[in-house]
């Protein structure tokens, strides 16, 4: 098991992020884990100031646990943004790195920035350059979330309990993914930057880096309007991922990043190790994922994703072979794409699909099910099937049917609906009932054994002398006997207010239950009617009573005495009597008192209990109301699992709803068809007592009773969860202003509740009754793979059959896990010399020791075209014994190719390029390209200045020629193979009306719109239309595996040195370097390459020191002068540079020719690195220089 971070940039990886997160919480919710573990951190980057992802039924990223990072600029003005950015490009010196891609016209791009770019690439990206700091920080405080202790803690205990994660090593490096589309603006544009960024992060491994990119395809079914700008962003996306790869992109990159304020070290490597482009057609037949849309792509990916996450074999493998470079038997020509390159250039591909047992979309199936009836019950079980009466009526029979019984569970006397209380009845409910007489009389005891009894004057002598004492002491009693009368009747009050307060809501939640809300609600209005009507009044007249004078002595008391004559004998005994009338006396003071607080405390019931709770119902019928009536919106959950109601499966469904079904990446070895019968089965299973089997009403009440209350039997030692109906504040009467049996002091409060009725909680709780262990339900939902194939739930004579069924779908299993992005067959052929290959990587395949059916599924791979030698070892190595899997994950994917045979990535361009009339191809590209050229093109180093070599040798040996005003033809260049003029491509991305510098932005504009020729590569014959770029470097070296080194010699020289040799030229047009002899063939030759060096290093070039002056566009001074930058400028290095090597191999031609076929020997080595300059102005934008000799 691996700590992930996994960064979604812009809504496609937001979505997908969305997805994946789903997916992991309902995979862990069976294994009782409730949130995603800090091990595994999503964050997802976008530009609006609050997560706007909206998928029905799936929460966006943060609502989900993870973290949002938003790069919303402050003002929504790109104008403002960029004033922003310039003055700190101007404080780091690097207005040159900004100049030739950013918008030339600030002013002109008016769409508000608060919601994104506008799928204008370059906008996009200088709103992520604005937020570097905050992108950076987010990550970095995401990625140290991974290193707690608190984490590694979280991410063993879940290793324990989810199956088929592996064991949980906190030495481990994280893996990280990256996901994005190529195709949008502000989020397309940000992913380079964000892994440049993560590579900063302390702990971040590149090489651990993966990058997930949707192709343009996968948004082909927007309209036309919606993605105007889809695939042009995606052609200038792959131009600076390549550049990225190679390492071309790293010096800009960097000089960016610095002037923004990080701190960056060059590292001479890619910031991520691999790229997995996805498309909308998975495999090289070019089959439509699911129905092709943008959700079915982020939901199969992000499905796929999180297979990837919670399985520790596959993080294991994908990390060893995805993303390490291991040895390709069929490696990509680097004569097409990559040549030079110091770093792997080919792209991986993912695909996932799965074999599951589907049972766990029964258990969904079954609690949506219970769930619904519940709601039913709910809503409407106060209706009897075919009665013909109004739903009040049918309501008013069953409440008077039922209020006796109501009435008695409450401790009220029954009234309403069975005539009126008189007095007599409210005074013998209240002394038999609330207050039994056998309580008061206890009550009345005590407190007369406490203040009376042990305080009596000893009758003596004769008993008239003994009176007045007697009286003497009862004045003195009287007050202390009325307080403890009081107080007894205090707290027996305190005590039935609570327990009434209890009886109260057992009462509704039972009602609820049993009749549906309406019925308990119909119940309380009873309840209230009753206190009011009856029992507060006749109370209030039980509380009048006076009763004695405790002051006096009891009149029966003293007449007995008065009798007497002589002296007192049994003194004791005459205390005794006085002690048993006092009692009775006390015991109707005390129901006086209690009779008063009594009424306090129902008259308070009424107003601070009843009629929350009614109020309760009330909006709880509307939650239920509204969601019967609300009509039903595709999930969009990662399984079946929805709150829906009018999505759950109903008791008049004649099949089962097809979503228990179908998904595009899952295969399904228990049909839905069979659900309907086996939930029958297993809820007359799950409500039976011993050996009684409930029939299937009486069933399927009795479990919409437990789901609706939460309570059902349990094995000893569980609880079932509750949850009906909460308590949100304690009811606290007014009356009562302190705890008799504490003292404490109380303060009054009105009882506030809450019933759990709404479709998300039932559906919760039915999931909890459906999956209780060793219950009916659970034992279908929870047998294994292995079981099942064991077949011990079936007869041995079914068992064939099901095998059978194991094996086809175990095939159906591999076609669905096809790689997610389509390939282009012959691309792969003419690249890698081989036929499309798949490869196949598993989870745990729990059939070890099951020797047939291993060997039937080794079979069925066996005989499968286009699949790598790999892949059946790779199989062994996942068969186990383990014993609780339901699922059996497979991840498809090609051999790693080139990023030039993914189809879905070209051809969309090519097309919508080709249709794209004259005047909207400036549109077309205009804000795309997001860094200069050197870090946008896809070439390496080595290979952009071999072709600028190749474009001077041409033009000296009339293998390069220049269309002529009014320039609708293009450049050409020589194939002495074929003998015929190749086109470069004809528009140019940017034409010669956009070119600032008028004679030399031709170099810069044909090698940009080598990404047109790429979007061509699979147009037949293949790769043709990377001809003329392949022959351009060649004029300059010919090796096509690798920059010529050695002894070799670059193929420069032999061409120089014919045509200085003899003056003819291959093409038999002319050079453009006069000389009628080899001397001044060669010395002119010379000259003009001075020409150009010194033109590109006194104009452009910046000075090696601050403070030194510099040419015109040298150092670019500010924002106006950025913006006239000619696109040279970005090749300017480079062409210094390969004019100096030019100059030496000038000289070397020279020798060569003069000395016919010696061979003089050639500095190989790559190209030196040099610079030079003169003085620029630093207050006004100059003009733009003019060389004066031509177009070179």
């Amino acid at each position: 098991m691996y700590k992930f971070l996994i960064v979604g940039c812009g809504g496609s990886g937001g979505s997908t992020l969305a997805y994946m997160m789903d997916q992991l919480r309902s995979e862990l919710a069976p294994y009782g884990i409730t949130q995603i573990p800090a091990g595994w951190q999503f964050v997802h980057i976008d530009v609006p100031s609050a997560p706007d992802t909206k998928i029905d039924g799936v929460g966006n990223v943060r609502e989900q646990g993870g973290t949002y990072i938003s790069t919303a600029p402050h003002s929504g003005s790109y104008q403002v943004l960029d004033n922003a950015v310039s003055q700190w490009l101007g404080q780091g010196s690097a207005f040159g790195e900004f100049g030739t891609w950013a918008p030339r016209e600030a002013e002109k791009i008016t769409v508000p920035l608060t919601y994104g770019a506008g799928q204008m690439r370059a906008v996009g990206r200088i709103i992520t350059l604005a937020r570097a700091r905050d992108v950076y920080d987010g990550l970095a405080r995401a990625y140290q979330q991974l290193n707690t202790v608190e984490t590694n803690t979280q991410m063993a205990e879940v290793a324990r309990a989810l199956p088929g994660v592996g064991r949980f090593n906190p030495e481990e490096k994280p893996l990280v993914l990256v996901v994005s589309s190529m195709a949008g603006g502000a989020g397309a544009s940000m992913a380079l930057d964000v892994c440049r960024l993560l590579a900063l992060v302390p702990g971040v491994d590149p090489d651990l880096v993966g990058v997930f990119m949707v192709a343009p395809d996968a948004f082909d079914e927007l309209p036309e309007s919606a993605r105007g700008g889809v695939r042009a962003n995606a052609l200038a996306m792959l131009g600076e991922i390549v550049a990225t790869q190679t390492n071309a992109a790293e010096a800009h990159d960097i000089t960016m990043l610095r002037a923004l304020g990080l701190e960056v070290t060059p590292t001479g490597r890619p910031p991520f190790a691999r790229v997995f482009p996805v498309g909308r057609y998975v495999g090289v037949e070019k089959t439509l994922f699911g129905d092709g849309s943008q959700k079915a792509v982020y939901r199969g990916l992000g499905r796929g994703l999180a297979a990837l996450i919670a399985s520790g074999s596959a993080s294991g493998d994908y990390a060893s072979f995805d993303l390490g470079n291991i040895s390709d038997p069929t490696p990509a020509h680097p004569d097409y794409l990559g040549w030079g390159a110091a770093n792997p250039i080919p792209w991986g591909s993912f695909g996932f699909a799965s074999l599951s047992l589907g049972r766990d979309r029964y258990r969904h199936y079954a609690a949506q099910r219970l769930a619904r009836i519940a709601v039913d019950r709910l809503r409407t079980g106060h209706l009897q099937p075919g009665n013909t009466s109004s739903g009040v009526d049918q309501l008013r029979s069953l409440a008077d049917s039922q209020w006796s019984r109501v009435t008695s569970s409450i401790g009220l006397p029954t009234g309403v609906g069975v005539g009126g209380l008189n007095q007599e009845q409210v005074a013998q409910w209240f002394t038999q009932g609330a207050f039994g007489r056998q309580e008061a009389d206890n009550t009345a005891r005590q407190i007369v054994d406490q203040n009376v009894a042990p305080f009596v004057p000893m009758p003596a002598g004769r008993a008239e002398q003994w009176t007045p004492t007697l009286q003497r002491f009862l004045i003195d009693r009287a007050p202390t006997l009325r307080t403890a009368a009081a107080e007894g009747a205090y707290r027996w009050a305190f005590t039935w207010a609570q327990q009434l307060h209890d009886r109260v809501l057992y009462q509704v939640q039972e009602a609820s239950e049993l009749f549906g809300l309406s019925y308990a609600r119909e119940v309380l209005e009873r309840v209230e009617r009753l206190i009011r009507e009856e029992l507060a009044p006749r109370l209030g007249d039980l509380a009048g009573f006076s009763g004695p004078d405790l002051a006096q002595i009891p009149p029966s008391f003293l007449a007995e005495i008065s009798t007497m004559k002589g002296g007192i004998v049994n003194g004791q005994g005459l205390v005794e009597r006085l002690c048993d009338i006092m009692r009775v006396q006390l015991t109707d003071l005390v129901y006086s008192r209690a009779a008063d607080l009594a009424g306090g405390v129902l008259q308070s019931l009424v107003s601070e209990v009843i009629a929350p709770l009614q109020a309760t119902l009330s909006n709880s019928i509307g939650v239920l109301d509204n969601a019967v009536q609300t009509p039903p919106v595709a999930s969009g959950l990662a399984n079946v699992g929805t709150d829906q109601y009018g999505l759950w499966p109903s008791e008049s469904d004649q099949i089962v709803p097809e979503r228990f079904d179908v998904a595009e990446n899952e295969i399904l070895l228990t049909p839905s068809a069979g659900f309907g019968t086996q939930f029958e089965n297993d809820v007359r299973m799950a409500v039976s007592t011993g050996e009684r089997v409930s029939t299937l009403e009486d069933a399927r009440v009795v479990a919409a009773r437990a789901v609706t209350s939460g309570y059902w039997p349990v094995a000893e030692g569980a609880t079932a969860p509750g949850g009906l109906l909460t308590v949100q504040a304690n009811w606290r009467p007014a009356i009562f202003n302190r705890d008799p049996m504490t003292g404490q002091p109380l303060t009054p409060s009105h009882g506030r509740y809450e019933l759990h009725v709404a479709p998300r909680e039932l559906v919760g709780r039915a999931l909890a009754f459906v999956s209780r262990p060793g219950e009916s339900f659970e034992a279908f939902c929870s047998l294994s793979l292995r079981d099942y194939a064991l077949g011990t739930d079936i007869p041995s004579s079914e068992l064939p059959r099901r095998r059978a069924d194991l094996v086809s779908k175990f095939n159906e299993t591999l076609t669905r896990a096809l790689p997610l992005i389509s390939l282009d067959a012959d691309a792969v052929t003419a690249i890698h010399s081989t036929q499309p290959q798949y490869r196949y990587k598993f989870s745990a395949i729990p059939f070890e020791h099951i020797r047939d059916l291993v060997g039937e599924l080794r079979a069925v791979i066996d005989g499968r075209s286009n699949v790598a030698s790999e892949v059946g070892q790779a199989f062994d190595k996942a068969l186990s014994t383990a014993d609780h899997l339901t699922r059996i994950d497979v991840f498809g994917s090609y051999r790693n190719y080139s990023p030039l045979t993914f189809d879905a990535l070209l051809k969309p361009v090519a097309q919508q390029w080709a249709g794209t009339p004259a005047q909207g191809r400036l549109q077309f590209w205009a804000h795309r390209r997001s860094r200069p050229l050197p870090a946008s093109l896809p070439v390496s180093d080595a290979e952009r200045q071999a072709m600028i070599a190749g474009w001077y040798i041409g033009q000296m040996t009339g293998q390069l020629r220049f269309p002529d005003a009014p320039f609708n033809s293009p450049v050409e260049v020589w194939d002495p193979d074929d003998r015929r003029w190749l086109p470069f491509p004809n528009p140019l991305l940017t034409p010669p009306s956009e070119f600032r510098g008028q004679s030399y932005d031709w170099l810069p504009a044909v090698l940009e719109s080598q990404l047109l020729a790429i979007s061509r590569a699979h147009e037949v014959p293949v790769m043709s239309s990377l001809k003329p770029y392949r022959r351009l470097r060649r004029m300059y070296d010919s090796n096509e595996l690798h920059p010529e080194r050695g002894l070799g010699r670059v193929a420069g020289e032999l061409e120089l040195a014919a045509w200085i040799e003899t003056g003819r030229t291959p093409s038999g047009i002319p050079s453009r370097i006069p000389g009628d002899t080899l001397e001044e063939r060669a010395a002119n030759a010379r000259t003009w390459v001075e020409q150009i060096r010194t033109f590109t290093a006194g104009s452009f070039i910046p000075p090696a020191r601050q403070g030194e002056s510099s040419g015109p566009y040298g150092a670019i001074l500010n924002r106006r002068h950025a913006a006239s930058t000619p696109i040279f400028r970005d090749l300017a290095p480079d062409i210094v540079t390969v004019t100096d090597r030019l100059l030496e191999l000038v000289d070397a031609a020279e020798q060569r020719a003069r000395t016919g076929t010696s061979a003089a020997p050639v500095n190989a080595e790559g190209l030196a690195s040099g610079s030079s300059g003169r003085n620029a102005s630093a207050t006004n934008v100059p003009e733009v220089p003019d060389a004066g000799f031509g177009a070179f």
